[in-house]
């Protein structure tokens, strides 16, 4: 089984969502920016495939 892994970002603190390939929810919280406690929460996911969507209006300071 695939699991996905949302993740909303802030400054301070992260929410994570983790799905399966079905679309169950199978893991939410809320964590703060910090790879550790990233990895702590993902830690327990056979495999997670992870995406990367911007908000449509996000322009990256690199790409301006």
């Amino acid at each position: 089984m695939d699991y996905f892994a949302g993740l909303d970002v802030s400054v301070k603190d992260t929410s994570v969502c983790v799905v399966d390939d079905t679309g169950k929810i199978t893991r939410e919280a809320r964590v703060a920016s910090e790879p550790d406690a990233l990895l702590a929460v993902l830690r327990d996911v056979e495999s997670a495939k992870m995406t990367q969507r911007r908000h449509p209006r996000y322009r990256s300071p690199v790409s301006q």
